[in-house]
């Protein structure tokens, strides 16, 4: 049984643990180790605010990741359970059904939560164990984690596509997903999309299953001050096609980002720079479809780059 446990300071913030249930295809569990009022789980739906979900404080908690079946979608199901026997009371999934696992493509990570620790953490203390795998955040106050399939190739993605893998480091977790999206009541909520300290750190990929692996990226946002345990999960349907409509000026012109990478690109033989290119052109058309079907949400979107983005020299839509 695999595990992982996300650390700061020697304490754990939470645990990761294999399930490999096959009745109800759940891969693995989540096990904050702050519990009660001190934990707070939200949602994030596109074209929407985030949501908080609401739990009776005095019981345990665990969240569960279930992978698409065939015929019932993926889903993030929050556990209610007795604080005492740890016996299932109730369980229930998060409002979130534009999700996608990480089996559909090993060319990008695919974005699962992003984990805000409070400022005076004081968790389980760590004791190494070869039973683990740490992810250590040192003294930083922000986790994303990402969700990579087993064969995703991390020397190719941050050697012969620097791009999209500074992209990933420079921009928030919500920036990608579904934060982009939301301008309805005039609330802009773009407060989230740069972060305000030092550049984020990657930490090592660790195999949760023995076709998924986690990856992390860690940083400390000096604007941030929580109280509680935060765990942010978020539909991440589009993250990969806004991804890969993005533009860049790097030599001269304006072109699509995947275009200079591929073309730059010495890790890849013609026959897979091939393989990568239908991929990218095939996430592409997604993202050009939102815009044909959702006007009103990407006019948003592109005058909100238009004012933050005048003068720079990366364009991104």
């Amino acid at each position: 049984m695999k595990k992982i446990a996300i650390t700061k300071n020697g304490k754990i913030v939470l645990k990761i643990i294999e399930m490999n249930n096959k009745d109800d295809m759940c891969d693995f569990k989540i096990v904050p180790c702050i519990q009660g009022d001190s934990l707070k789980i939200f949602s994030l739906k596109m074209f929407s605010l985030k949501q908080q979900y609401v739990f009776d404080p005095s019981k345990y908690i665990e969240i569960s990741y279930h992978r698409y079946d065939g015929i019932h979608p993926t889903k993030i199901q929050v556990k209610i359970m007795d604080s005492e026997t740890k016996e299932l009371i109730k369980h229930e999934a998060l409002p979130l059904t534009r999700l996608i696992d990480p089996y559909v493509n090993s060319y990008f990570p695919i974005p699962l939560l992003k984990i805000t620790i409070p400022d005076n953490f004081d968790g389980e203390e760590y004791h190494s164990s070869n039973r683990y795998v740490e992810f250590n955040v040192g003294n930083n106050n922000i986790v994303e984690l990402f969700m990579i399939r087993r064969d995703f190739n991390f020397q190719l993605f941050c050697d012969g596509f620097p791009n999209f893998f500074m992209m990933l480091l420079d921009d928030s977790f919500e920036f990608f997903t579904s934060s982009i999206f939301r301008g309805y009541n005039g609330d802009c909520a773009f407060q989230e999309t740069g972060f305000t300290g030092d550049a984020k750190t990657m930490l090592t990929a660790a195999n949760i299953t023995d076709d998924i692996g986690l990856w992390c990226t860690t940083i400390l946002d000096k604007n941030i001050h929580n109280s509680t345990l935060d765990l942010l999960f978020i539909e991440n349907e589009f993250y990969v096609p806004v991804c890969v409509h993005r533009y860049t000026t790097m030599r001269g012109y304006k072109e699509l980002m995947y275009l200079c990478d591929l073309d730059r690109n010495t890790f890849l033989s013609n026959d897979e720079k091939k393989r990568y290119l239908k991929f990218f052109e095939k996430e592409n058309k997604k993202f050009l479809s939102f815009k044909k079907h959702h006007t009103r949400e990407y006019d948003f979107i592109y005058n909100y780059y238009l004012r933050i983005d005048k003068g720079k020299d990366e364009i991104w839509i």
